[in-house]
């Protein structure tokens, strides 16, 4: 893994004038500010327009959906209609999990990341699905799985860094190297401060064992447009030098804690979701 850091480092380096290149009209000082209107659009189409150049090429743009096919994703999620979410026994050790033999997705990032929240805000908070969100780091301390409608699982890991659990680095290794029904995973990053090198060792794991992972950007709505670029920009550096296993177009996910619309920035995360599961079924009945 030390090649990684070195490209890491390298990355670092030319951030700056990476973003340069891409010069944007973005304010330095004006938090972003989101339009409440065209629910089904990509977050990403609102930041293009400040840059001078694309931000990201149309062949990395890879999830597409129509709206019909955002909706029905969507639904894949309501607990209603004889649909059910059903949380399961929180676990320490990989031996312990639960053989549910559904496909699963998992969700890691640094402590207070926002991966709890985002389960949450995934599943329309229902008032009656006890998922408990706190401000502190490290306040979840369990591997915690969520049955979903009887045909998948979404897993919300512990956060590493801040209040890190101390089985955290080999169970997690575990689940992610050895669990087979495991189809995708979100690595959250903070919006607010862009990579960091606790992100990079988390990156490094999931690169040394192979697995496909998607990007997340929380808290988009926290800061400015100017540092979102300058944050997207940095991590797309850094994906084309050292991230073979990363996919190439990045999520924005909003504060869940902030009274916004969740539709119009979950909308793609729910549907690569479904896309992942689908993908494992037809693999799997093959």
């Amino acid at each position: 893994m030390n090649s990684c850091r070195r490209f890491a480092t390298s990355c670092i380096a030319f951030s700056t004038v990476q973003f340069n290149q891409f010069h944007t009209h973005a304010t330095k000082t004006e938090r972003a500010k989101w339009s409440t209107k065209d629910v089904y659009s990509n977050p990403l189409s609102v930041l293009e327009p400040l840059l001078l150049i694309p931000l990201f090429d149309e062949k990395d743009q890879i999830f597409k959906p129509s709206v019909e096919e955002i909706k029905k994703a969507q639904d894949a999620f309501r607990p209603e209609r004889g649909r059910s979410i059903e949380p399961l026994k929180g676990v320490i050790n990989f031996t312990d999990l639960p053989d549910t033999r559904l496909p699963e997705v998992a969700f890691i990032g640094a402590s207070n990341v926002g991966k709890t929240s985002l389960i949450r805000s995934l599943f329309f908070n229902p008032p009656d699905l006890r998922i408990t969100v706190s401000k502190k780091p490290g306040h979840t301390k369990v591997v915690k799985i969520y049955k979903v409608n009887k045909a998948f699982c979404l897993v919300d890991m512990p956060g590493y860094g801040e209040n890190m659990p101390p089985w955290y680095v080999e169970s997690a290794e575990e689940y992610i190297m050895k669990r087979q029904q495991l189809v995708r995973t979100f690595l959250l990053i903070d919006g607010t401060t862009g990579i960091t090198e606790e992100d990079r060792v988390g990156i490094e794991m999931m690169e040394e064992f192979g697995r496909p992972y998607a990007l997340v950007l929380t808290k988009v709505d926290l800061t400015t447009h100017h540092i979102i670029l300058k944050n997207l920009i940095e991590l797309k550096k850094e994906r084309s030098s050292w991230m073979r296993g990363a996919l190439p177009q990045p999520f924005l996910i909003r504060c869940v804690a902030v009274s916004f619309p969740y539709h119009k920035f979950g909308i793609l995360l729910c549907y690569s979701i479904n896309y992942a599961f689908v993908k494992f079924l037809i693999a799997r009945s093959n």
